[in-house]
């Protein structure tokens, strides 16, 4: 939650209400009473007038409860601990000096509670009430997030688009979103785990069945809210999938749904009233629902006019190059797109507080009808020019980066062939191009593996060049490269490849952390003769070992002659034994003032035994200002490789492996890849702690999304 620390030095937690304390000691006290809660609430006026008219509400049978014992009675334990908790929380962030909409903002928050306890109820959930806790309270990291940093807050908000997610805008310029500040925030206050994980999970829905119900269900509910001011077809397709997700998850029908939604609109102003909230009219929502429909619908009208454009310049490039050919199709007509666009302006004229309702309602069938018709429209001109793009149009970015390596080259006059699998006895040095297609997700390799369908290329990390270097010029490339950045921001990235891995693919893996993480700066890799083979894993233990001399060469040589002013590596599986072993070598010949020639080293999965590292480990301290070790349950190469060896290795619990002066990361949560093996690079919650890392050199109790953990050898940290 503090990543935003480099750039507010005044920024720090906000401070806990004592009734917030008080509630919370004894929901979490099985041993309290239910007299307990009702003698802190009957204390303080503001909560107590709140239980009385919810227990006084037509939600609870329009009672006239005059006491707050009365009413807590009524409304029952559960009930009472989560308003009780909702309404201090309420209260204590509407103080906050935000500069978003508040009214827009509590509205969402309440619908997404009211819908939220709604869903619970249909599928028997426990807790129905500590679901309404978790809606109202899902989007509390937005209040933070804007409070304390108000002009980058609202200055990002302002690049969004539409159907681009607001979690993703966060973590691509704060290195932070609303759920994880959330769920750290709730978490320092000491709210019930499962409300903080729900809260922190409700955008990763990707991962769906490795969520909580709760995470589930709050994530339904949000789609819902956000969704609710226009019909559902209009929904974007990622939401419309996420839903179905959701709904087969928590065995949720179409029907129950539909019914909680039509529901809703009357629900909401009932409960803004306890919370003695104004969120505004219907009117103000219909308002609100016609502007995003425009947003919707000009966006729409955009992807037409260039579907259109498109369609002529194929049109007039195959008559230039077939003059005696007649084409029998006729131009895209404009006139629709030019009459849409001119509606839609005519509409946002009208769209204002002095329209009345029936004219808005009028403005949202028109708005639908054009919807449609640009989708109709849209779907013929894709039947009649199918969109064939070409593998050059679908590259996105070209990424260079830079090799050591000391396997020989499978044809030493082509060196563009690659190399091979056998051990040379000399470093060559080199640089790769790497093109990363526009659909690439964060954390994935996309590959073609052994499917070589043509279709598929154009989708996929290629590898399109290599190109040898001799070593002088191989140092002067890269620091004419470094040069491009800032003199504070110039970074190099050493990638240091695990087993069971070829040169091409060690060449992916390196482009894809460079992107992923944003490197200001350039990424080199040291590839090793790996088999590139899980049944060959002897043969490279055996390659590792004979590499140990090389790989320090490059490590000494890159520490000495790369004028970046941050130098990070990250080693992953056995890539760390040649590391451990050189790294002492390596701090001790390098001649540098900070005597500290890296900045950040990060041990990922190693396959190293635990007592070996444990002695060596301690020359880490001297060659970087920080290093980090992520480790899981669930690596299942390095299960084999316990059994193999018949000793623990240090990449695989239990046991965690506690070092001083290293941070110990514990990634099962997160860790869901198929062998467990490559999480450290394949899970955006991993990458993002490493770039927080990269950036800002935080300590694990300041970095999103950890907790802390005692085990007999000290603290580590848990990833959540």
């Amino acid at each position: 939650m503090r990543v935003l620390a480099e750039r507010n030095h005044d920024i720090k937690i906000p401070t806990i209400p004592q009734i917030l304390v008080e509630v919370l000691r004894v929901v979490r006290d099985e041993s309290s009473s239910f007299n307990d809660l009702v003698t802190i609430i009957k204390r303080d006026p503001p909560l107590s007038a709140s239980i009385l008219s919810l227990a006084n509400s037509v939600y609870y049978g329009g009672k006239n409860f005059g006491d707050p014992s009365s009413a807590c009675d009524w409304i029952g334990r559960d009930a009472v601990a989560a308003r009780a908790l909702s309404s201090v929380i309420f209260a204590t962030s509407s103080k906050w000096r935000v500069t978003i909409d508040k009214s827009k903002f509590w509205r969402h928050s309440i619908e997404v509670a009211i819908c939220a306890r709604s869903i619970a109820k249909k599928i028997n959930h426990k807790y129905p009430e500590e679901l309404y806790t978790c809606g109202l309270l899902h989007d509390i990291g937005i209040l933070y997030l804007n409070m304390y940093d108000k002009d980058e807050y609202s200055r990002q908000l302002k690049k969004k688009i539409v159907s681009q997610r607001i979690n993703k805008l966060e973590d691509e310029c704060l290195c932070a979103n609303h759920a994880k500040v959330g769920q750290d925030l709730l978490r320092e206050w000491g709210l019930p785990k499962r409300i903080c994980k729900a809260i922190g999970q409700h955008h990763n829905i990707c991962y769906n069945k490795y969520m909580s119900i709760e995470s589930c269900i709050i994530a339904l509910a949000n789609i819902v809210s956000t969704n609710r001011i226009i019909e559902v077809q209009n929904c974007c397709a990622a939401d419309l999938k996420e839903m179905e997700m959701l709904q087969n998850s928590l065995k949720l029908d179409s029907n129950s749904l539909k019914e909680i939604q039509l529901k809703l609109p009357g629900q909401v102003n009932t409960e803004a009233s306890f919370l003695e909230l104004n969120i505004g009219s219907e009117k103000e929502l219909l308002l609100q629902a016609n502007r995003r429909l425009l947003e919707i619908l000009m966006a729409k009208t955009g992807r037409y006019q260039s579907l259109a454009n498109r369609i002529d310049k194929l049109k007039e490039e195959f008559q230039k190059n077939n003059p005696n050919v007649v084409i029998i199709h006729a131009d895209v007509d404009r006139r629709p797109i030019d009459n849409i666009i001119s509606k839609c302006q005519d509409a946002q004229k009208k769209l204002n507080d002095n329209t009345n309702v029936d004219e808005i309602m009028a403005i949202n069938q028109m708005l639908f009808d054009l919807v449609d018709y640009v989708d109709e429209q849209r779907t013929i001109l894709h039947n009649e020019f199918p969109e064939k793009e070409s593998g050059e149009g679908n590259k996105s970015f070209g990424c260079q980066v830079w090799f050591g390596t000391n396997r020989k080259p499978k044809d030493i006059d082509d060196i563009n062939k690659g190399f091979s699998n056998e051990r040379d006895d000399l470093i060559h040095f080199g640089k790769c191009m790497v093109y990363i297609p526009k659909s690439h997700k964060i954390g994935a390799l996309e590959t073609t593996s052994i499917l070589k369908i043509s279709s598929l290329i154009q989708n996929c990390i290629t590898l399109e060049e290599i190109k040898q270097l001799k070593e002088e010029t191989f140092w002067k490339s890269i620091n004419n490269e470094l040069r491009k950045y800032k003199i504070d921001d110039q970074t190099a990235l050493i990638f240091l490849h695990g087993f069971n891995t070829s040169f091409k693919n060690a060449a992916l893996r390196a482009a894809q952390l460079h992107y992923d993480l944003k490197i200001p700066g350039i990424t080199a890799f040291f590839s090793w003769p790996s088999q590139d083979s899980f049944l060959k894993y002897p043969v490279d233990e055996a390659s590792i070992g004979a590499s140990e001399k090389y790989i320090e060469d490059f490590l000494i040589k890159f520490a000495s002659f790369c004028e970046a002013k941050k130098v990070h590596i990250i080693a992953h599986s056995m890539g760390n034994r040649a590391l451990l072993r050189s790294i002492r070598n390596v701090t001790k010949r390098v001649n540098q003032k900070s005597n500290i020639p890296f900045s950040q080293i990060i041990l990922a999965a190693p396959d190293i035994d635990t007592e070996t590292f444990k002695a060596l480990a301690g020359a880490y301290r001297k060659a970087a200002k920080r290093t980090t070790l992520y480790v899981s349950s669930r690596d299942w190469p390095l299960f084999l490789s316990k059994e193999l060896h018949g000793h623990s290795r240090v990449g695989k619990t239990p046991p965690v492996v506690i070092v001083e002066w290293i941070d110990t990361i514990e990634a099962s949560e997160v860790n869901q890849s198929f062998t467990g093996h490559g999480y450290f690079s394949e899970k955006k919650d991993l990458l993002h702690d490493i770039k927080s890392l990269f950036q800002y050199n935080l300590p694990p109790d300041e970095r999103i999304g950890l907790i802390s953990k005692e085990a007999q050898d000290g603290i580590y940290w848990k990833m959540q």
